[in-house]
């Protein structure tokens, strides 16, 4: 399978997890949520599954047997409550690790690998903009539990299933925008080019 289409695929099936869960809440189809929990399962665990990695594999059916178990019980509802509060919590703690004494903050390595040597000035801007991301994940978690303990669980869906995503993206994208207006003499890559690079420092990474 080309590397391009193998990428494409991938994040396709992570994306779709929060649409196909919402529909499941909007519709009423309990069935649909564990079609939402096998795409984000395989989505998450794609480069493994495709190797194939035994180790992968063996996770993969585990956790899949686990979940229609769950739906047996009627207790998979309750597993949509999870990923709004896991999802961001990893990415809390992948981006705060990077903030500790004698590490580079993760956006300032990033900005490194698509631009070049940084200046004082770009490195700051940068450390500063991982800590932001940090605060954000932090509120999301704040945000899906107080919506789940105090909303219907519909108001909650769509809070955490798509408003929150469609703020991140606009957060993501005017951000990118703003640092180019804001050190217009740094050689920025293209949009396209720079997803390139984020995606290829994660999987360095993990």
């Amino acid at each position: 399978m080309p590397k391009k289409l193998d990428i494409y695929i991938q994040a396709v099936l992570i994306a779709s997890y929060p649409l196909i869960a919402h529909l499941s809440i909007l519709l009423g189809k309990p069935e649909l949520h564990l079609i939402s929990f096998c795409a984000l399962l395989v989505g998450v665990l794609w480069q493994g599954l495709i190797k194939p990695n035994v180790k992968v594999w063996a996770w993969f059916v585990v956790i899949c047997l686990s979940f229609f178990l769950l739906s047996r019980w009627r207790l998979d509802l309750y597993l949509l409550y999870v990923p709004p509060v896991l999802i961001p919590l990893v990415l809390l703690l992948y981006f705060g690790k990077t903030l500790l004494p004698n590490e580079t903050p993760l956006i300032t390595a990033i900005a490194d690998a698509a631009r070049g040597p940084l200046t004082p000035a770009m490195a700051s801007y940068t450390r500063r903009l991982t800590q932001l991301w940090c605060g954000i994940f932090i509120l999301l978690i704040v945000e899906a539990l107080v919506l789940i303990s105090f909303f219907n669980l519909t108001a909650w869906s769509w809070a955490t299933n798509c408003i929150n995503y469609l703020l991140m993206a606009i957060i993501f994208v005017g951000e990118f925008e703003f640092r180019k207006k804001k050190f217009p003499d740094h050689d920025h890559p293209t949009f396209l080019d720079y997803i390139k690079i984020i995606g290829q420092s994660f999987r360095n990474k993990v």
